[in-house]
């Protein structure tokens, strides 16, 4: 009887602990992925950090994918951020080492524009 009432709270402890998604308006947890749909819900952004044991760096992995699930790009960045900034657009922004005086932010910044499949300064696509 102990054992079967041992079985039963271990593989309730289990299953608890197991890797799962869930569903929170726009919000998707999958993976230790974040991920956050656009508006239609077609695509989504997902992105985690990801910490190095052998040093206090911390990076973050992305990928941008349909609903269906096709990933369409991925990638890492040392620090920075991943966010959807228009129905069909994902800015990529990549912490920069040095910046002059003259650079502008918005060249500095990549948007990913999904119904192309390509990336594009943050400049161009304002210009738009």
């Amino acid at each position: 009887m102990n054992r079967v009432f041992l079985l039963i709270i271990l593989c309730g402890m289990i299953m608890s602990c197991s890797k799962k998604a869930t569903t929170q308006s726009s919000n998707v947890v999958s993976d230790d992925y974040t991920c956050e749909s656009n508006e239609s819900g077609e695509y989504m952004v997902c992105s985690k950090e990801i910490k190095e044991e052998k040093s206090i760096s911390t990076y973050i992995s992305y990928y941008i994918a349909s609903k269906s699930g096709e990933q369409l790009t991925s990638g890492t960045l040392s620090s920075g951020r991943v966010a959807w900034v228009g129905e069909n657009a994902v800015e990529v922004y990549q912490t920069p080492g040095n910046i002059s005086e003259d650079m502008d932010e918005n060249e500095i910044i990549r948007v990913y524009l999904v119904d192309e499949q390509k990336f594009i300064s943050k400049k161009e696509y304002l210009e738009k």
